[in-house]
């Protein structure tokens, strides 16, 4: 198996079997938390006045999202998991749109090319299961970054996810990095810039909580050039 990582959206992105998004702070994690709040569907949108615009055709819409970790104004919520666990039942059933700093804006780089699944550190052991189940042959990993710097957290779970496959694999200098990085202690990888902007902006429950592994036995997965997530649930999920 073939597994390329990209550190940041402005990587040159290759073209892949399927695609892994990850931003542990937040966007994947709180992506994965809204399907654990039973959301119907969860768009990714790069652009706020775009996301504001479609919360205007339907306004039973509920937007999320943030600009450099601070909630959008006028938005129904941040980009916040623990958020969206206090605001669960608001949350069912419903159509999320969420735009981010650094995750949604990965995604737009990705979803055009191939199936994108958002992975975080609380449901990285389902998604390997479904890789492996599906017999991928080329994975192309990409990491949000900040800013489009590289984040240390985001490369820390791409080598968890790495590391949970046995066979033979190829793997670009990025993924090998990552895979090192992934032998580091989580208190080590909480010292990454973007985790000590959290703290200081009072977020360290929720830093605390993406940083939590393997709680949900599901996923937000969408089809080639579709910008929506539906869950997808292995083994009965929760």
């Amino acid at each position: 198996m073939k597994i390329n990582v990209y550190n940041t959206p402005t990587d040159d992105v290759k073209q892949h079997d399927i695609y892994i998004l990850i931003d542990i702070l937040r966007a994947t994690s709180t992506i994965t938390t809204l399907f654990y709040c039973e959301a119907k569907k969860v768009s990714l949108f790069g652009d706020i006045e775009k996301a504001k615009q479609q919360k205007e055709k339907d306004n039973n819409i509920i937007l999320t999202g943030e600009r450099n970790a601070i909630k959008v104004e006028g938005f129904d919520y941040g980009n916040s998991p623990l958020e969206m666990i206090l605001n669960k039942n608001d949350i069912k059933n419903k159509e999320i749109i969420i735009t981010t700093t650094n995750g949604t804006k990965a995604f737009q780089k990705i979803y055009e090319k191939g199936e994108v699944i958002a992975l975080s550190n609380l449901n990285i052991k389902s998604i390997y299961e479904y890789i492996e189940n599906k017999n991928y042959n080329d994975i192309g990993v990409m990491c949000a970054g900040t800013n489009n710097n590289l984040s240390l957290e985001d490369i820390y779970a791409a080598g968890k996810f790495i590391n949970f496959f046995k066979k033979d694999l190829i793997l670009n200098d990025s993924a090998k990095l990552a895979l090192n990085i992934s032998n580091q202690s989580k208190d080590y990888i909480k010292k990454s810039d973007h985790s000590q902007r959290l703290i200081k902006l009072g977020l360290i429950e929720d830093l605390n909580y993406c940083f939590e592994e393997n709680v949900y036995n599901f996923f937000g997965k969408s089809k080639k050039g579709e910008k929506s997530m539906y869950k997808h649930i292995i083994n009965g999920g929760v």
